[in-house]
């Protein structure tokens, strides 16, 4: 949970953030519109998906060696829900976790994905890739920054040339603040 204190902490973040809308080589960011934004199941962030050409989710352990410091500061492709909390001591998911995996068909991020202009964000529309890097990001979120780093330098390298990387931003949905909320 955010409070007002870890909130004003993050502001040096707001100089790191994307605008949204831009497109700087094979980055391309969009966001949701309010009722998209706010219907998204939370997300724990940062949360970096890959997929192969054919948009074939991969699971970290497949990604490109090229990919290690991406990998590093990803987090999880998945959630644990679960009916009860683990029992006091233990270690580890509760015994009853129910694996939910995000991301699994790859056009559910484009669903509702546009840019500043308002103008629609599809796959259809991503250049040519061999890799296709979703990154759900937020201006707010410092464990974000050294993900957004390590994307930032996987693009810039000779190995960014095969990649496309769409970030859908989240920085407008502010933790415990819905829109039209006081």
């Amino acid at each position: 949970m955010f409070n007002r204190r870890s909130l004003l902490a993050s502001i040096p973040l707001l100089a790191h953030s994307l605008s949204i809308g831009q497109e700087s080589g094979r980055m391309i960011v969009g966001t949701y519109d309010d009722k998209r934004l706010w219907s998204v199941t939370p997300l724990t962030f940062p949360r970096v998906l890959v997929y192969d050409s054919t948009g074939k989710l991969l699971p970290q352990e497949s990604w490109p060696s090229q990919f290690s410091q991406l990998k590093a500061q990803a987090g999880d492709a998945f959630c644990c829900v679960s009916d009860r909390p683990a029992p006091p001591g233990h270690i580890g998911p509760p015994p009853d976790c129910k694996v939910v995996v995000y991301g699994e068909d790859v056009n559910e991020h484009f669903v509702g994905l546009s840019g500043s202009s308002g103008t629609a964000i599809t796959r259809g529309s991503l250049p040519r890739h061999r890799y296709l890097i979703v990154e759900y990001y937020a201006s707010w979120c410092a464990p974000c920054r050294p993900a957004r780093d390590a994307l930032q330098a996987l693009l810039a390298s000779p190995d960014g040339r095969q990649v496309v990387a769409v970030v859908v931003d989240f920085s407008r949905r502010i933790p415990g603040k819905r829109p039209g909320a006081a």
